[in-house]
């Protein structure tokens, strides 16, 4: 047989006949031409042409392995369409220097056809022509049907091999339909070794191949000589004859997938691939170091995988490498090597292969196998991105944004996004909606933030799924919908994303949504929390603290509130200080208890800025101190907790660690009794008594004093009886004055015992 590079073979002539073929098949693939620049249609919702390949994650953390998506289109090396293909097959190869090939259109749909995507059916033939009869009234000669053998796409086993029909008419005049999907499908266009499925066609009715002009090759692989009997080819070369139809089906070694899953517990597909692998194919050893690592066809050995890989790898095979390198980065069949996982990925990213590419720059991103330079990471991204990986364009993106080995430019971080997000990749389509949420690098748009975060929520990205909950929840390009936020939250939360399961724990605790279950929500804070989810760890804390929803236990709670507290979460460190101070799952410990407040009080927690001023101004846990009281007072005060406004007031009025200062003293009781402080309602109402920094005004004072004994507050409920007793405000009236003193009294307050004992003498 010739090898690839030897002169071909000199063939008489074509006939007239053949010549009126020719001219036809240029037409059909000027027509093809014309197709491949106009849009590709969607393919049909049940078509999959998606390998058994590793599952994009977020933009964060980039998988070292991709799948073709199910969408049809495949990443990483060169790609065409198989309408492109055949046009450049056709004009690539001749008879002499001066006779370019060309294909009847019959033959040149069979090749595209029998590729293994999509089952064969029938069509019209070509419509007649001055110079082109039609099949039916011409047949096809023998020369003119020499097939054009189209690589496949030989990444992994696909899932459904075609099988030519046997219900295809008779006659190699039946022109065979394409789906206008399957015409744009994207192929490699790398050497494919070709097996035989020998029993696509029975035996006894299997025909010899027709005559082939050897320079019609699959990749670089030539074809038999013309006139070689069937079962004299090796195994690697073999073609067969589609029953009735006159033209070949080319069987790639991936067609076994479908053997495979036939016969589960007989795998005799993966013998032909080791059949083949063992003769040295790298693509066979590619493929069954796959079947090995998935387990489809075979059982699942990652030390197998490895093996085959390796051997693919070692002969230059890109996507073997960068497997390879994946299995090394992964500890997959081999102990975790990250530097040998460099050394795998490098290989196959210098042949251009855009998957390792990426893989590179994830780990010079992360510095795993190599020194940490996110500017080299930018330069693997940028090769991966440019030649349309979407995974790779999205981490460009993240590194636009977030500023990593490139100036932080928002504009661009959205361009890489966009591209990667318009090719349905879902992480890129949830990072575009944010920037149209937060209005990074493009004008807010909620609305559109809205659209992005549905197309990735409709390929069940659980990210952009609570994205969808967060606008529902809180109005965000729509109207505020409580029930539809928790439907997505839970959908979310199911696929196990923490920020889901705490959102969804939340509108459990207080009802948002729906019917409160405080039982449900601890549940789903426990499951956030045991994902490291500080905030849940929090909640969770909170709520065995409580006994809501759970069996109190503050040991337990105290324990979690360290794993949020480790985490660095102020409202732990606040929390905790809480525990000690009262003694809850710890010993009473005033010292502990400051130590934590101030933590928290210096990372902005009001709280803990209230509670260390009131352990400052009483001596707990430290020396006493009123202006260092003051200042952590006003600290909270100014983030408007009511508890420290009130607390400045009364240092204030009293002149305690600062200038004696009534109308300062009104100012911050009042900030407090507009947010319903019911103590500061009731020291406002004496200031507007007593006229202390505000003029006399009877009337509000019995306001505030009434707002605040409805609140229960036992001081300003004396003081409201003293009101109807005395006229201030209102009109007299002794029996409402008994009624709120006998509340008072009731909560043991000695002024309202005191005035009952008094009216009872009258």
């Amino acid at each position: 047989m010739p090898s690839p590079t030897d002169p071909p073979n000199q063939l008489p002539p074509d006939s007239p006949e053949d010549e009126r073929w020719r001219r036809a098949a240029q037409e059909r693939l000027l027509d093809l031409e014309r197709m491949r620049n106009t849009p590709p249609p969607e393919p049909p919702a049940n078509v999959f042409l998606v390998p058994p390949f590793g599952i994009p994650e977020d933009d964060d953390d980039a998988p070292l392995d991709l799948a073709v998506r199910p969408d049809g289109q495949a990443h990483g090396g060169t790609h065409a369409t198989l309408a492109q293909v055949a046009i450049d097959r056709a004009a690539a190869q001749t008879v002499n220097d001066n006779d370019p090939l060309t294909l009847p259109e019959t033959c040149a749909t069979a090749a595209i056809s029998n590729s293994s995507y999509a089952p064969v059916s029938t069509a019209e033939a070509p419509a007649e022509t001055p110079d082109a009869p039609s099949a039916a009234a011409a047949p096809p000669s023998a020369s003119a049907q020499r097939a054009m053998a189209i690589p496949v796409v030989d990444d992994t086993p696909l899932h459904e091999p075609t099988v030519a029909s046997s219900e295809a008419p008779a006659g190699a005049d039946a022109a065979l339909d394409i789906p206008e999907w399957l015409r744009h499908a994207p192929l490699p266009l790398d050497e494919v070794p070709l097996v035989v499925l020998e029993d696509l066609v029975p035996e006894a009715t299997r025909p010899d191949p027709l005559p082939l002009k050897p320079q019609a090759v699959a990749g670089r692989l030539p074809l038999p000589e013309p006139g070689t009997p069937f079962d004299d080819l090796p195994d690697d070369e073999r073609i067969v004859m589609a029953p009735g139809t006159g033209t070949h089906v080319v069987t790639p070694i991936d067609s076994f997938a479908d053997e495979l899953r036939q016969n589960p517990d007989d795998h005799p597909a993966v013998l032909r691939y080791l059949d083949a692998a063992e003769r040295g194919q790298a693509t066979a050893q590619y493929n069954l170091g796959t079947a090995f690592r998935t387990g489809d066809g075979a059982p699942r050995d990652y030390v197998k995988a490895v093996h085959w890989y390796r051997r693919a790898a070692e002969q230059g095979l890109p996507l073997a490498m960068n497997n390879l390198g994946t299995c090394y980065m992964k500890g997959t069949g081999v102990p975790r090597d990250f530097a040998e996982a460099v050394t795998w990925f490098t290989r196959a990213a210098e042949q251009g292969l855009a998957l390792a590419q990426n893989n590179l720059g994830t780990c010079f991103r992360n510095g795993e196998g190599v020194a940490q330079d996110l500017a080299r990471a930018v330069v693997w991204f940028t090769r991966a991105a440019e030649q349309g990986l979407p995974i790779a364009q999205n981490n460009l993106g993240v590194c636009y944004r977030k500023g990593m080995g490139v100036p932080l430019d928002l504009g661009l971080a959205v361009h890489w996004y966009r591209k990667a997000a318009e090719q349905g990749y879902a992480t890129a389509q949830n990072n575009l909606g944010t920037c149209f949420r937060n209005g990074d690098g493009v004008a807010q748009d909620h609305g559109e933030a809205m659209v992005w975060y549905r197309k990735a929520a409709a390929h069940g990205l659980d990210l952009a799924q609570n994205n969808l909950g967060n606008c529902h929840r809180h109005g965000h390009g729509l109207p505020r919908d409580p029930v539809q936020a928790v439907a997505w939250y839970r959908r979310a939360a199911e696929q196990g994303l923490a920020k889901a399961q705490h959102n969804l724990a939340d509108c459990l605790a207080t009802g948002e949504g729906g019917e409160r279950d405080a039982k449900q929500a601890v549940t789903w804070y426990r499951k956030a929390a045991l994902q490291e989810l500080p905030d849940a760890q929090l909640q969770l804390g909170a709520c065995l603290l409580r006994g809501q929803g759970v069996a109190r236990d503050a040991v337990q709670a105290v324990l979690w509130l360290r794993k949020a507290a480790e985490a660095g979460l102020v409202e732990a460190f606040n929390a905790l200080g809480d525990c000690h101070a009262q003694g809850h799952g710890v010993s009473r410990d005033h010292v502990a208890a400051a130590a934590w407040y101030r933590r928290a009080a210096e990372g902005g927690q009001a709280q803990a800025q209230f509670s260390l001023g009131d352990c400052a101004e009483k001596g707990l846990g430290m020396p006493r101190n009123q202006e260092e009281a003051i200042f952590w007072y006003r600290k909270a005060a100014d983030q408007g907790l009511a508890l420290a406004q009130n607390n400045l007031g009364v240092c204030y009025a009293t002149g305690d660690g600062v200038a004696r200062d009534y109308p300062q003293a009104v100012v911050w009781y009042r900030k407090a009794a507009d947010q319903g402080f019911a103590h500061a309602m009731c020291n406002l109402g004496d200031h507007l008594t007593y006229a202390w920094g505000v003029p006399r005004d009877l009337h509000q004072a019995c306001h505030w004093y009434a707002k605040a004994a409805e609140l229960g507050h036992p001081v300003a409920q004396v003081a409201y009886g003293d009101c109807f007793a005395k006229g201030w405000g209102v009109e007299v009236d002794l029996d409402q004055s008994v009624a709120w003193w006998t509340k008072a009294a009731e909560q043991g307050q000695q002024r309202a015992i005191e005035a009952l004992k008094r009216f009872e003498k009258k």
